[in-house]
Order: C-alpha cells, then structure tokens, then sequence
C-alpha cells in the first residue's frame, strides 16, 4: 500500500496554516529546519495523515506531550522524550498539548555529507528510536537545542551559518547515539534478532489476521516466550505491536482507498465493521469515519 512522500516544503504547504515565523519562507528547509514550541506558535492541522518525508527528524520534549506513530510504533513523548525518524519511515502526529515545549528539527542526507562528524555519528545510530534521557543528559542537549534555533534564527554567511548547524547537530547525534549504545548494552542480541524477525514478519502476514501463535510457530519459539522478548525490548505485548500495525494500515486504507468501512474490516480480517469500527476507536480516539472526515482535505 502506497504511502504519500513528501518534501518539507510540499509539507509545510499542506499541513501547516499561516506560520509567523517569517524564516519558514527565507530558510531552505528541505535540507536543515529546527523549530521551538515554546518560541514560535504555527498552525499545525493535526492529526496528520499516515506520511514519509524525504529528510530525517526528531521531536524533543521540554514540557506536555504529543503523540507520534513512527513505523510500527505509536508513542506518546512527554518531558525528556526524544522520538528520531529516519526518512521515508512511515509516521504521523496524532496531537499535541497547548503546554507543548521542545523542538522539532529536520535534516537531509546531503546535510550530513557535509560534515564527516555529522556523519559518523549519524551512522552510529540505530533507527528509528525512542529515547527517554536522564539528567544531565537532558539539560545538556536541551541547551543544544536551544543553541541550534538560536544560530539557526541569526542572520550570517550561509557557509558560516550551515557550518555552525552541522557543529552543534552532530553534538545532538553524538548525546543520541552514547544514550543508545548505553541502552542496547543491557539488552541481550538474541532477544534483538527476535524482535527484529517478528516484525519483519508481523509486516508481510498482518493482512492474513495470524494469531500470536501462529507467529510464534513461525519463529520456532513458544508464544510465552515471544511475548516476554517483545515486552522486555518495548514495554508493549506482542499483540499490542500487532495491534498498533492494524492500525496503520486501516489508516492507510481510509486515507488513499475509496474502499467501504465494510470493505477495509474484511481486509484486515475483522469479522464485522462493528467489531473493526470499536477496535479503531479504542486504538486511535476516533471513528473510522471520524478519521477518514478529517483527512479528506488532505
């Protein structure tokens, strides 16, 4: 199922109404944009459809919360959350609070050519990944940030001012990719390759409406145990993921489908709309055609 790709500027043209911020007009934001909740109020119309977009981001949060879909995963980030997606990952916003502090940033694959730290640090990373940082942690890269926007809101040397960028970026990456390699030290490589294996195969037999058994068969592994690896690597159930994948791709069908609700319950193998329509509430806050309302002006 085909999934829209967009360019920053394609996005901010269709999704964000009436920006004050003056610089979202003079930056060249397809390749570097960083911008403060806190600073800079724009008119996000939210909730955005299932999307790629062809730069890398990540959201950081200061203070409220927001709820993002990054590929399988939906997350709900609140104060030293940091969600990073790596382009053409299919995601999405769902909300975000009226307290909302932090940042988003965006960055391109030529962005990082342009500097071998950037890079090297970039490649260090294992994504798409959630991260929650501990103090100091989250001060030191809160005030990265800020130092970012700040030099990314100066009026400078376009070379002197993408060099200043790719400086404090790659200290952002650096903070990123030390917190993940902490992280993935106490987590065993066995329960690694399993939760990469399940996913790869919950992506192919999603549609064919498989029981968690018959994927734990599928990986020659007990379903007890298949849970376990998944809970301890996530902190969600196996069938919550099964459960978040269903959901995208019901969200897909409602957004590039003329398909009946009917007709996208047989799909994802429900056995009445009724019974697809209550496990979409429950699972994104609306209707199906709540959903499908909101987004055909999209």
């Amino acid at each position: 199922m085909k999934i829209n790709t967009f360019h920053p500027v394609d996005f901010k043209r269709l999704f964000i109404g009436n920006p004050t911020d003056k610089l979202w007009f003079q930056m060249d934001i397809d390749h570097f944009f960083i911008h403060s909740f806190h600073s800079e109020k724009v008119d996000l119309k939210l909730p955005l459809p299932l999307h790629k977009k062809t730069v890398h981001d990540f959201m950081f949060i200061v203070n409220g919360s927001s709820a993002r879909l990054a590929g399988l995963h939906r997350y709900e980030l609140k104060k030293a959350d940091l969600l990073f997606v790596p382009r053409l990952t299919a995601s999405n916003t769902e909300f975000m609070t009226a307290d909302i502090e932090g940042y988003y940033c965006h960055f391109s694959d030529e962005m990082l050519q342009t500097q071998p730290l950037l890079l090297d640090f970039f490649n260090q990373m294992i994504l798409p990944t959630y991260l929650h940082f501990p103090e100091p942690n989250f001060q030191r890269v809160n005030k990265l940030l800020q130092s970012l926007w700040e030099v990314s809101r100066e009026k400078k040397n376009d070379t002197e001012q993408s060099r200043l960028q790719a400086f404090y970026l790659a200290c952002i990456l650096a903070e990123i990719s030390l917190l993940i390699k902490e992280e993935n030290q106490q987590k065993p490589s066995k329960g690694n390759k399993l939760y990469k294996d399940f996913l790869s195969l919950a992506k192919t037999k999603i549609m064919h409406g498989w029981t968690l058994k018959q994927y734990a068969d599928a990986l020659n592994i007990t379903p007890n145990h298949l849970n376990k690896t998944i809970k301890m690597l996530s902190n969600r159930s196996a069938n919550d993921l099964l459960n978040e994948l269903k959901i995208q791709e019901a969200k897909v069908l409602l957004l590039q489908t003329p398909s009946t609700l009917a007709e996208i319950a047989y799909l994802l193998g429900f056995t009445d709309q009724a019974h697809f329509g209550k496990f979409f509430k429950k699972h994104s806050n609306h209707t199906p055609s709540q959903y499908r309302k909101m987004i055909d002006m999209y």
